[in-house]
């Protein structure tokens, strides 16, 4: 993540963003050098101060120049603010535990995306009673699948993974082992 999508992600707009990494690098510095620094048209730079001014985040010095002030604190503040929302979040998403898949009558999917189809099965994997039979073509590791599997093979599901090995995913393989997994490695010349 780069600095301009730092701060958006706290809140700023692309402008805002732009104009405090470029006070960021420029220090003390006047309108038409910010504009030219940062990218952000003249005629738009000094509504954009003017807000950050409001906020505490810019000081108007003599000269007709600008410069941050009070920008870790500011930063310290929105964080803790997102941290709290996060935490209300949370809180909030105890309901999810109670909601009811509806029976599955349908064992073939149609799923887009390797995320989605990673997420499905590390959820279909906590429902196992007997045995996961998987093959792996790069022993991807992911932690929630990962989880998932080790809560499934303590359980006592018997969990087999075949998928070729080499010297670039061994390491992999061996964490899926390391869970518990048994590993049979596919032989890409005799099948």
């Amino acid at each position: 993540m780069d600095k301009v999508d730092f701060f958006k992600n706290l809140g700023f707009g692309e402008y805002e963003s732009k104009i405090i990494v470029s006070l960021i690098k420029l220090g003390e510095t006047s309108v038409v050098k910010l504009s030219a620094g940062s990218g952000v048209p003249q005629n738009k730079i000094y509504g954009i101060m003017n807000n950050l001014e409001k906020i505490g985040l810019v000081g108007d010095i003599p000269e007709n120049k600008f410069r941050l002030i009070n920008l870790k604190s500011h930063i310290d503040g929105k964080l803790k603010e997102k941290e709290e929302k996060l935490k209300d979040l949370k809180k909030h998403s105890e309901f999810i535990d109670e909601i009811k898949e509806p029976e599955e009558k349908c064992t073939f999917y149609l799923i887009k995306g390797q995320k989605a189809i990673m997420d499905k099965l590390a959820e279909s994997n906590q429902k196992v009673e007997k045995e996961i039979f998987g093959v792996q073509r790069n022993w991807k590791f992911w932690a929630e699948g990962i989880r998932a599997m080790e809560k499934a093979v303590k359980k006592g599901v018997n969990v087999r993974l075949i998928g070729v090995i080499n010297k670039e995913n061994i390491k992999r393989a061996k964490e899926w082992k390391k869970i518990g997994c048994k590993i049979k490695k596919y032989n890409q010349k005799f099948g």
